[in-house]
């Protein structure tokens, strides 16, 4: 990626570091800002600067947009991050939500793992456009998460 973008090993470093800074600056602004305008609008912000982070990564032809885009990524990361928890404190009983963050954090163990494998052999076989694109594939379950559902308060019991 770095010959790619005419970059050296300081962008590439900062490519990875700062997705994790932004991440871990906007978790508690977003969840705080959650209190204020709700759960739902500020999972769907998340999400879509997370997709759009990708997006612009994704067609970085040099390092400013690449850092540029993933710096937008880390935003939405990090709302996804935090704000899941709080969804599910929000919504599970105190004694069964130990479950539901193991099952959660299960699955960001996963993805840990296994997410930078398939990043790598992407990477090196194919190569790092893809990568972003891949990610990019996930976005209909975005639309319809937002679009797909109801909104509990214009609920009616049936």
């Amino acid at each position: 990626m770095a010959k790619d973008l005419n970059g050296g090993a300081i962008e590439a470093f900062w490519t990875g570091t700062s997705y994790l800074l932004t991440s871990a600056v906007f978790q508690l602004p977003i969840v705080a800002l959650s209190h204020i305008f709700g759960r739902m609008p500020l999972t769907l912000f998340s999400a879509i600067t997370f997709f759009a982070g990708i997006l612009i990564a994704g067609l970085a032809k040099n390092f400013r947009v690449m850092l540029v885009g993933r710096t937008i990524q880390g935003i939405g990361g990090g709302g996804i991050f935090s704000l899941t928890d709080v969804i599910v404190t929000d919504l599970v009983p105190l004694r069964q939500r130990g479950a539901y963050l193991g099952l959660i954090s299960a699955v960001w163990a996963l993805g840990s793992v296994v997410g930078p494998v398939i990043g790598g052999a992407f990477a090196q076989n194919v190569t790092w456009v893809r990568c972003f694109r891949f990610c990019h594939a996930f976005s209909p379950v975005l639309f319809t998460f937002k679009f797909g559902t109801r909104d509990p308060q214009t609920m009616t019991p049936e």
